[in-house]
């Protein structure tokens, strides 16, 4: 049933049939940065296309709460159309009743990997490692002004060095190539992008003091 989850069983490695049918999404602590003037810690929370190994949005945030993910995701469907299968893991972001919500009306069905065996989800953890090794370690701390200029240069990055590079694992293919392949399979937002904004609206209840 679209939208639901579930626990996936397969455990071997495998590479989705298409660009667009499983994404995984995860969050990996980050450094800190300057925000109005204190050092904050970051995390960098991402989406990650399983058959061609391309970033569909990420994001680095104050924080790794639900809100936090439904933002990267938002902006993974505006750019990347939706996914068949999102396979996430047990945290309580994770398991969030709007992130849930979300999914079930954008007809994307959720699979929660188990504690301790994360099936699938090496990929994404090879992507952390690329991410540390290419991009982290090139950083000068002391040239970042704020978290929108952190973004920007990972975006930058992302865009023109990562997902252009060629992937051993994807027979010499960039990511881009690899995904641009199967556009025609892409489950485009369709009438749903003009719903989308008010999909992702969460209203603030405020409590009146007396």
């Amino acid at each position: 049933m679209s939208g639901s989850s579930s626990q996936p069983e397969e455990k071997r490695s495998f590479v989705a049939e298409s660009a667009g049918a499983i994404w995984y999404g995860d969050v990996m602590h980050g450094p800190r940065v300057i925000v109005d003037g204190k050092p904050r810690k970051v995390y960098l929370v991402s989406l990650f296309d399983d058959a061609s190994r391309l970033v569909t949005h990420s994001a680095f945030c104050l924080g790794e709460t639900a809100l936090d993910i439904e933002g990267v995701l938002k902006q993974a469907l505006l750019k990347r159309g939706r996914p068949i299968k999102l396979v996430v893991d047990n945290g309580a972001a994770y398991k969030a009743g709007t992130l849930q919500a979300l999914c079930a009306r954008l007809e994307i069905h959720v699979i929660y990997c188990r504690p301790y065996q994360p099936a699938g989800k090496g990929k994404i953890e090879r992507w952390h490692r690329t991410v540390r090794d290419q991009f982290l370690s090139e950083l000068d701390a002391a040239r970042i002004g704020d978290l929108a200029d952190l973004n920007a240069r990972l975006w930058a990055w992302l865009e023109g060095i990562y997902h252009r590079t060629p992937h051993e694992g994807l027979a010499g293919l960039t990511p881009l190539a690899r995904y641009q392949q199967d556009l025609p399979k892409i489950r485009p937002l369709g009438q749903l992008a003009a719903q989308l904004d008010a999909m992702f609206h969460h209203p603030r209840v405020r409590q009146l003091s007396a």
